[in-house]
């Protein structure tokens, strides 16, 4: 009898344990938020001089995210006062289905960056209207959206550095190609895509990248790491990856979730890059 009261006390606590991750995992983390901060120090530039610059991520609006988080992860941008804001697409889980649409614009609009706000299109961006909404939004609410294209950013003292942005590619036509030379154009080169492992088509890579797409995995477990893969970011996940001595990628787990509504030792970020240019 003593040993069936102990099974049945194990069970009932093994339980509990899981209905707490299972709340927590739900209802906690997902609505949590944390700045991760990247600090690169540039040579050999043409002057002396500092650039901040904030990403979010992977909002995908309508899945557990909703308009309240958005503005929440807004505020927060501003605190951090960022010279440039970039976004790394998937804003909307579902456009056909999403009921808010007008109610985006003007929530993205409170964002400050004086120097220039850029985004690229994500997977969830395209198809079902969500691309011709997705355009819309981006444009109201002062984004340049880059599609294989690039842009200058003149610097507080006037010197010029490149940012492109890579279209996405499950529905998109990427084109790294013609981005490379776009970007070479620059003396530091900045990079936007939605799917980190994309970084490989390029032959000439470039200073800076900055993807999203992978979630971080959303659900990380201790000794077996990310749960959900995702294609076009298995090999690049989260986080820093030095490619070579000139070239860093890092991968924004993004703010809201997909398919599953659970964030497990995933934290939604936002990730600020500050650059300081030395001579």
């Amino acid at each position: 009898m003593k040993l069936f009261f102990r099974l049945l006390k194990g069970i009932f606590s093994c339980t509990l344990l899981l209905g707490c991750l299972f709340f927590y995992a739900i209802f906690i983390e997902p609505a949590l938020l944390e700045v991760k901060h990247v600090y690169l120090n540039i040579n050999n530039f043409s002057t002396e001089t500092e650039l901040t610059i904030a990403q979010f991520s992977d909002t995908h609006l309508g899945f557990q995210y909703d308009l309240a988080d958005l503005e929440k992860a807004v505020e927060k941008i501003n605190t951090l006062k960022p010279d440039v804001i970039v976004f790394s697409g998937d804003l909307i889980d579902n456009a056909q289905q999403y009921g808010d649409i007008n109610s985006i614009t003007p929530i993205l609009q409170k964002l400050q960056a004086p120097l220039g706000k850029f985004a690229v299109y994500g997977n969830h961006d395209y198809g079902g209207g969500a691309m011709k909404h997705y355009q819309q939004i981006m444009a109201e609410s002062g984004f340049t959206l880059l599609s294989n294209t690039a842009q200058k950013i003149k610097l507080t003292d006037g010197s010029l550095i490149g940012i492109g942005g890579l279209d996405e590619s499950y529905f998109g036509k990427p084109d790294p190609a013609l981005l490379e030379k776009e970007l070479q154009k620059y003396p530091y080169q900045i990079l936007l895509l939605h799917e980190p492992d994309l970084i490989a088509e390029f032959n000439t890579l470039p200073n800076l990248a900055m993807a999203g797409h992978s979630h971080g995995g959303q659900i990380k477990l201790p000794l077996i790491g990310s749960l959900i893969t995702t294609r076009y970011a298995e090999k690049y996940v989260a986080g820093s990856y030095q490619l070579n001595k000139d070239t860093l990628l890092y991968v924004n787990i993004g703010l809201g979730t997909t398919r599953i509504p659970m964030r497990f030792a995933n934290v939604p970020e936002i990730t600020l890059y500050h650059l300081q240019f030395q001579k």
